[in-house]
């Protein structure tokens, strides 16, 4: 087994303390944003239809299509895993989800993520992908997923790893937002669109007017 697999690796204290403080603040910012009463001046979020969501990891605030509506919430499916959904009100298999997947990822994963944000925007090598096996979490399987683009951008200020490509089994056709959380690669926030492939194309314009709205923390 490799030395720096998740199951044999180990963190610094000061990794583990920085890792647990951004899914402590994640997961209450997730809490505030599912609350029944109404706070303060905030999004309507827990209203029906939605003009934006606040808070959600290193998200302030970003608009949602127009009359999209909140969908299902898991928490703490692995480690201190969090995923939100909203959904295309004519059709829920059409959302954008925010994930954390609840454990940072290895020393090896963390540094090729942050080594290939901290260089100006480009299309992804071959050998970049390959390092980034772990932070893809599957999608690097010509099996499962079928890549059509991955490349680095700059969106409203911070660098993030944009995926697009199908996933094989539903035919689901996705764009993902990838984002360095604690600015070491360890911690890695999670924004995807996705849609059926007939569906893909309709409302892709939508879901990048949202991703272009985010202001960040």
């Amino acid at each position: 087994m490799d030395a720096d697999s998740p199951q044999t690796m180990r963190h610094t204290p000061a990794e583990v303390r920085r890792a647990e403080t951004m899914v402590d603040n994640y997961k209450k910012d997730l809490r505030e944003l599912l609350e029944d009463k109404e706070p303060k001046q905030k999004s309507p979020a827990t209203r029906g239809d939605l003009e934006h969501v606040e808070n959600m990891g290193q998200v302030a605030v970003m608009s949602m299509p127009p009359g999209w509506q909140e969908g299902q919430t898991l928490a703490n499916v692995r480690g201190n895993s969090i995923y939100k959904e909203f959904c295309s009100p004519e059709d829920p298999a059409v959302r954008i989800s925010f994930f954390y997947r609840g454990v940072p990822v290895s020393h090896t994963a963390a540094d090729a993520f942050h080594a290939i944000l901290e260089q100006p925007a480009h299309r992804l090598t071959s050998e970049e992908m390959k390092s980034l096996a772990q932070v893809l979490r599957g999608k690097d399987s010509t099996e499962e997923f079928l890549f059509s683009s991955a490349r680095t951008e700059d969106l409203n200020g911070k660098l993030v790893l944009v995926l697009e490509g199908r996933y094989k089994e539903n035919q689901i056709d996705m764009q993902e937002i990838l984002i360095d959380a604690d600015s070491t690669g360890a911690v890695v926030q999670e924004i995807e669109f996705q849609a059926p492939k007939d569906k893909f194309i309709k409302y892709l314009m939508k879901a990048r007017d949202s991703f272009k709205s985010i202001i960040w923390k």
